[in-house]
């Protein structure tokens, strides 16, 4: 009998070793739902889960994406093993990561890692020992199993997607469950806002009241936040990419585009707004000249629709955004600017403690005698920059950034579909570069996967395969 254990990987094994336990499994599931119907259910959707990620890998890089960028923690924890309020446990993404590098391992155990893949799986490692370094100076467990849940998440989701988008086949099956992804996102953060949804706990879901220096501002979209931007981003860089697309496809990756703009301007957040239009300008400059030029030409029409339909849906956000702009030039009573730059010395100091080997995940600062703040220890710091030097040590910190760097400016030497993914990949990591100074993108749940997932499509050979950009030989990634 022969039993695929992945794709394009099978072997042939001898019926009882399939025939047996099957039928062990199947009468304790049995068992099970007669006394137990809710650990039955637990079981068969663990199996369930099992099946996508040893048997679909585009599907679980897929989810991963969703479930990050879409799903508050909040929920996620309530349906996770062992979890609850205050109590992380084993999010459905830690299953679908850890499960798909399982497979992954499997498949590369007789055969030679590429470099890439290697630093991938060795900064992967280099974020648990950081965990444990942590829990070792007196870190809390729980933060320190959390903020290494988002670091790890990076490089597992880059690990997971590099060997798919080396493949014409599974690159377009990814590309087509991205451009739902960036609709549903958009969509999600609309709801959010018509809906008045209140502002969660963990800060990723809901609308926070008020708009600092505003006169009449209702809130600011948080749920999403760090999704806005890059789905943006993807978007312009398909449109201008160069590739031939199909009417459906170019109103589809309008629509992304127009649903998450109007989401990133109802985050009121300037650096967001910045960082967008940088990602774009980023993309456009890229881009071949006769696509740069057209998209020059179609660029003012799209800009003068959306002010159009803005001053007629909602004349109100359009003044709000307007007077959260004119507000950069108050930064000195701002006292958002003054709370972020009295944090930053505190995480400084931290820094100078542990500068080579960082202070470890789950590390606390403590805010004390401060005027009108409330003494308080938090792992959080609002500079991405700082709370990486402090968690992780100023080396490590230095090589991600350089890591960053490179892959931003590694030159796109593809066309078409690929092309285009790298293209807004890199434009979506130099937007959250700028968003890192002020808002920690790097210790984000809702991106730090896709920010994995984004630098190993940058990190592609520069080969030109033929006909169709196929490999030589083609990976099992379907």
């Amino acid at each position: 009998m022969r039993a695929v254990l992945a794709p394009g990987i099978s072997r042939t094994l001898p019926a009882p070793l399939i025939a047996v336990p099957a039928a062990a499994c199947a009468a304790a599931f049995g068992v099970a739902i007669a006394h137990q119907p809710l650990i039955a259910i637990a079981l068969m959707g663990a199996a369930g889960l099992a099946v996508v990620a040893l048997r679909f890998p585009v599907v679980t890089v897929g989810l991963i994406l969703a479930i990050t960028m879409i799903v508050p923690f909040g929920l996620q924890n309530r349906l996770a093993v062992g979890g609850g309020v205050g109590s992380p446990g084993l999010l459905l993404v830690d299953a679908l990561a850890g499960l798909g590098l399982c497979r992954l391992a499997y498949r590369y155990a007789r055969r030679a890692w590429p470099p890439s893949m290697l630093l991938a799986a060795a900064l992967l490692v280099v974020f648990l020992v950081q965990a444990m370094h942590g829990v070792a100076l007196g870190a809390n467990a729980s933060e320190a199993g959390t903020e290494a849940r988002r670091l790890v998440l990076a490089a597992a989701t880059a690990l997971l997607t590099l060997p798919i988008l080396q493949d014409e086949a599974s690159r377009r099956r990814l590309y087509r469950i991205l451009v739902p992804l960036g609709l549903a996102l958009g969509l999600w953060g609309l709801a959010q806002w018509f809906g008045g949804l209140s502002y969660g706990a963990a800060g990723d879901v809901g609308v926070r009241s008020g708009v600092a220096l505003t006169s009449g501002g209702r809130g600011q979209l948080q749920g999403g936040l760090f999704g806005f931007p890059v789905a943006v981003i993807f978007a312009f860089a398909a449109l201008v990419g160069g590739q031939a697309l199909k009417r459906n496809a170019r109103v589809a990756l309008l629509c992304v585009a127009a649903l998450n703009l109007i989401c990133v301007l109802l985050t009121y957040e300037r650096t967001f707004w910045a960082a967008t239009v940088l990602g774009c300008a980023f993309v456009l400059l890229r881009a071949p000249p006769a696509r740069r030029a057209k998209a020059l030409l179609w660029l003012p029409v799209f800009g003068s629709t959306f002010l159009v339909a803005l001053i007629i849906a909602a004349p109100g956000e359009l003044e709000t955004a307007q007077e959260r702009l004119l507000s950069v030039t108050q930064y000195r009573t701002d006292s958002s600017v003054y709370a972020r730059v009295v944090e930053s010395r505190f995480v400084v100091k931290e820094i100078h403690r542990h500068p080579l080997i960082g202070s470890g995940l789950g590390a606390t600062i403590t805010w004390e005698d401060l005027p009108n703040y409330q003494p308080e220890t938090t792992p959080f710091s609002h500079n991405g920059y700082l709370w990486l030097a402090w968690k992780v040590g100023i080396p490590l910190a230095a090589f991600i950034l350089l890591l960053l760097l490179i892959a931003i400016a590694r030159p796109v030497r593809r066309r078409g579909l690929i092309g285009a993914i790298c293209a807004g990949s890199q434009g979506g990591l130099l937007a959250l570069l700028l968003i890192n100074v002020t808002f920690p993108s790097v210790n984000a749940l809702g991106i730090t996967a896709t920010t994995g997932a984004m630098v190993a499509a940058c990190f592609l050979p520069h080969r030109r395969a033929g006909r169709g950009d196929r490999p030589a030989s083609a990976p099992a990634t379907i």
